[in-house]
C-alpha cells in the first residue's frame, strides 16, 4: 500500500525562492501526485513564471492577500491526496527521497496524524532553532522522534482528513501562531503529532523588517485570540502576561509601538468571534500535553503481526532519572 501525496505551497512575492523550491521538488525520486501553489496575490511576476516554467503545477490565484493561513487552507481544501505535505516557498528540499520517505512514514505509522519535519537553517547543516518550539529541549532531542504539540509551517505533513476535521488553518490569524492554533484543535481530538528528524527541509530567512512587524503586531494579536478560544481563564492570563510584556518592550526598542497598539485593538475587536467558538482544552488533554515535556519518545511499529492485525506504535517516556525538562 502506498500513500499518495499532495504538496501545498503558499507564496507571496517570492518568485526566485519559489522557483528554487519547485526545481528541488522536480528532482524527487517519488514525485507527488500533485503540487499546488497558492499565489497570495503576488505582484512580482510569480504567475507568469509558473505558467512558463512549471506548467504541470496546479495554481490557485488569490484575488486578495489572505496570508499563509488562508493560502494553506485553500491548498489543503483543493488537494486530492490522502497526505498533504506543506512547504513554505522559502524552503528547499535537499533529500531526493523526502517525499517517498514521508509516504512510507504514514503507511508504517497508521496511528499518526501529522509529522513535524526537521527545519534546517539556510546554507548550513544546523537546525533552525528559532523554529524549535517543541515541548522538549533541542540539545537532547534533535536526533530523536518524539510526540509533540508543535509543527512549523515551513515544513509539515498531515493526513488531510484529520486537518479537515480539525477545521484547517484559521484565516483570521493571517500569519503568526496559526500552527499552534491548529495543533490545539488536533490535540483536542487526540490526534498524534510526531517530530521526524529524518524528514528535513532547509529554510532560508526572510527580511528583518518583516520579522520585526511579526513580533510586534501579528504575534501578540494572535496569541490573545488563541488564548481566548483554547485556554482556561487562569492559564490564559499566565500565558499572555509575559508574552505581551515582552512584545511591548520589543515594540518600544524597535519603534514599533503603533503596530503593538494596533495589535491590541484588533485583538479586542475580534475577541467576540473567537469567544463564540470557545472550546477550552480539557484537563485530560492538558495532562497529555504536559507529559510531552518529559520527552515522550516515539518508536516506529514492529513488523505487522501474523493474522493481519494492525501494527502497533509504542510511546516510550524517558526514564525519570534522565529527565531534565
Amino acid at each position: 500500500m502506498n500513500a499518495t501525496l499532495s504538496v501545498v505551497i503558499p507564496t507571496y512575492n517570492r518568485r526566485s525562492s519559489l522557483r528554487r523550491l519547485l526545481q528541488s521538488l522536480a528532482e524527487q525520486k517519488t514525485p507527488a501526485a500533485e503540487v499546488i501553489v497558492v499565489d497570495d496575490a503576488s505582484s512580482d511576476g510569480t504567475a507568469a513564471m509558473l505558467a512558463a516554467d512549471f506548467p504541470t503545477v496546479s495554481v490557485i490565484r488569490q484575488e486578495r492577500n489572505r496570508g499563509p493561513a488562508g493560502c494553506r487552507t485553500a491548498g489543503i481544501r483543493a488537494a486530492r491526496s490522502e497526505i498533504v505535505v506543506g512547504l513554505d516557498s522559502d524552503v528547499t528540499v535537499d533529500d531526493p527521497e523526502l517525499l517517498g520517505n514521508v509516504a512510507r512514514f504514514f503507511v508504517e505509522n497508521p496511528g499518526v496524524a501529522g509529522a513535524a519535519l526537521r527545519i534546517l537553517k539556510g546554507d548550513s547543516n544546523a537546525d533552525d532553532v528559532r523554529r524549535w518550539w517543541h515541548p522538549v529541549p533541542h540539545a537532547r532531542f534533535a536526533e530523536q522522534s518524539f510526540v509533540t504539540s508543535y509543527f512549523s509551517g515551513s515544513g509539515y505533513a498531515f493526513r488531510r482528513q484529520a486537518v479537515l476535521e480539525a477545521g484547517l488553518f484559521a484565516e483570521d490569524l493571517f500569519i503568526g501562531s496559526e500552527e499552534n492554533d491548529l495543533c490545539y484543535r488536533l490535540l483536542k481530538r487526540r490526534h498524534l503529532l510526531v517530530y521526524t528528524p529524518h524528514l528535513a527541509v532547509r529554510h532560508h530567512e526572510g527580511t528583518a523588517a518583516t520579522r520585526s512587524r511579526y513580533q510586534c503586531y501579528f504575534k501578540p494579536r494572535n496569541q490573545i485570540l488563541i488564548a481566548a478560544e483554547h485556554f482556561p481563564l487562569g492559564y490564559a492570563a499566565a500565558y499572555l502576561a509575559p508574552r505581551l510584556a515582552k512584545a511591548a518592550l520589543l515594540a518600544l526598542v524597535q519603534r514599533q509601538w503603533q503596530n503593538y497598539l494596533q495589535a491590541l485593538k484588533e485583538a479586542y475587536q475580534r475577541l467576540p468571534a473567537r469567544w463564540s467558538r470557545r472550546q477550552v482544552i480539557e484537563p485530560a488533554t492538558w495532562r497529555w500535553i504536559r507529559s510531552m515535556r518529559r520527552g515522550l519518545l516515539y518508536r516506529t511499529p514492529a513488523p505487522e503481526p501474523a493474522g493481519g492485525a494492525e501494527p502497533r506504535t509504542r510511546l516510550a517516556p524517558l526514564e525519570k532519572e534522565k529527565t531534565t525538562c
